[in-house]
């Protein structure tokens, strides 16, 4: 038992160099019961822990013995030798009929464990009847059980701006948190009132909902700055502001322009005919009377799915509420904006998310937001996201241009890294 011990500590160290505890909180713990000792283990990589626990037979993950635990533990191709050999039982599933699942070789596989209980199909989908769909982050480690969405307390989402995340991406996050509209036609260099443009933006939505499956995706409106705005191709309402940052923006831009953003909502309209999962946020609102404006506005377009608001000025942060009573079933507080209004300060560095003012204003929104859905996005460092973990707030949307540095992914397994 000491060496088993001794392994998997060394196994630890190791993990906990290699990966912020943002992705490993995500993996439950596993229970191993060791035959030969009639003893149960359990291996925390969240915690980072390993040690005998009272538990029987029936109420572990694996049966197996020693050497073969301690194999596991001390090689790094230790699981997938069990897995080939199968010397090992899978004794507790959480679900009747799905089966306990082991981390394959470097890179984003998974592999199923064999037994004579089931047999399981890939990662994610496949396999045999009543199996359960399940989804892993690649931790490149050598030993833990794949992870459900839900199992941590908070979800981790992907905001997009017109990149095409892999599969491997798709299938490790909750969904999209944010879709940023005005990315995809700033790209192009054309306005709203582009019909090629807007023939683009529905294909590359359609391709996003449908790699989501049944997983939400949350599209916000084009938020444009009046100096953005200005040099699009097919823009014809030119605006001239000393300090565009509060200008005719977000939603303040729709209801002046209500012709133009009709055009964006409508394009939405058809994708979300094919697409339940499809959703709408509101950008940069200020209180329920705007909120309950552009949602009529929303409305009368076509929009039929949910429609959710940005919680960026800090008007929005105390009239949460009165978002909520205008229709707003998922509020999505933009740390950008927010910090930046709050504090009085240019948008800089990301340790100023961490103020205890802009702690309190989501402290504020949380309260307001009581069975709401609601969570955080903007551009994100590790001890934000663990910040927000430990303030209770329900998801975290992270930018796929800062995968890497908030989960530590490797760069090469992000495609079309642009942004």
């Amino acid at each position: 038992m000491p060496d088993i011990l001794q392994a998997a500590r060394r196994l630890h160290a190791e993990l906990d160099e290699r990966f912020p505890w943002v992705v490993r909180r995500l993996y439950q713990p596993v229970l191993f019961y060791i035959e030969d000792h009639r003893q149960a283990v359990i291996f925390d990589v969240a915690r980072s822990t390993t040690g005998p626990v009272s538990a029987g037979r029936e109420e572990c993950h694996l049966a197996l013995r020693s050497d073969a635990l301690w194999y596991a533990f001390a090689h790094r191709w230790g699981f997938d030798t069990l897995d080939i050999s199968a010397r090992f039982q899978v004794e507790r599933t959480e679900d009747a009929g799905s089966p306990s699942r082991i981390v394959d070789r470097p890179g984003w596989t998974c592999a199923s464990v064999p037994s004579s209980v089931t047999q399981a199909g890939p990662c994610g989908g496949g396999g045999s009847s009543g199996e359960r769909s399940w989804t892993c982050w690649r931790l490149d480690c050598w030993v833990a059980r794949s992870f459900d969405l839900g199992a941590g307390d908070m979800e981790l989402r992907v905001s997009l701006s017109g990149e095409r995340a892999t599969e491997p991406q798709v299938r490790c996050m909750a969904g999209v948190g944010l879709l940023r509209g005005e990315f995809l036609f700033r790209d192009r260099e054309v306005y709203v009132t582009d019909a090629l443009a807007r023939a683009d933006l529905a294909e590359y939505v359609g391709r996003v909902c449908a790699a989501f499956g049944q997983r939400p995706v949350w599209y916000r409106l084009a938020d444009f700055w009046s100096d953005e705005a200005n040099v699009l191709e097919g823009n014809t309402h030119v605006l001239e502001e000393p300090n565009p940052i509060i200008g005719v923006r977000g939603v303040r831009r729709a209801l002046a322009f209500p012709e133009d953003a009709g055009l964006e909502i409508e394009t939405l309209a058809r994708v979300a005919r094919n697409h339940e999962n499809l959703h709408l946020l509101l950008p940069f609102v200020q209180d329920g009377d705007e909120m309950s404006e552009a949602a009529r506005l929303c409305r009368g377009a076509g929009w039929q799915h949910r429609i959710g608001s940005m919680v960026e000025i800090p008007s929005a942060v105390l009239g949460a509420e009165d978002l909520i009573k205008a229709g707003a079933s998922n509020l999505l507080v933009g740390l950008n904006d927010l910090t930046s209004l709050l504090l009085g300060r240019e948008r800089g560095p990301n340790e100023m998310k961490l103020h205890v003012a802009l702690w309190k204003a989501i402290s504020t929104v949380k309260e307001a937001a009581g069975e709401t859905e609601w969570g955080i996005a903007g551009s994100l460092s590790a001890a934000v996201v663990q910040r927000a973990e430990a303030h209770g707030v329900p998801y975290v949307s992270v930018h796929y241009s800062e995968l890497p540095s908030v989960l530590g992914a490797s760069a090469m397994e992000l495609s079309d890294l642009t942004r």
